[in-house]
């Protein structure tokens, strides 16, 4: 995030989103976050999966396809 970089702060977002049968994301969510924007910042670069049109395999149950949920942590370097 912009304001991070400009003071020096290093961190990480974890955050879940998830992924529907059709293999689209939504439902982002961020368990935590350490300030200056990060929040933000993380949740814009999910969307950017988004708005790529990037396709995602959803979960698998018994034969089903399943929404899934992803948990990633994004770390934030200078």
């Amino acid at each position: 995030p912009p304001q991070a970089l400009k003071d020096h702060i290093e961190g990480r977002v974890d955050a879940r989103f998830v992924v529907d049968k059709n293999g689209e994301i939504g439902g982002i969510g961020i368990v935590n976050d350490f300030g200056y924007g990060s929040k933000e910042e993380t949740i814009r670069l999910i969307n950017l999966m988004k708005e790529e049109s990037l396709i995602w395999k959803p979960g698998v149950l018994y034969g089903n396809l399943v929404n899934t949920t992803y948990n990633v942590t994004i770390r934030f370097l200078r």
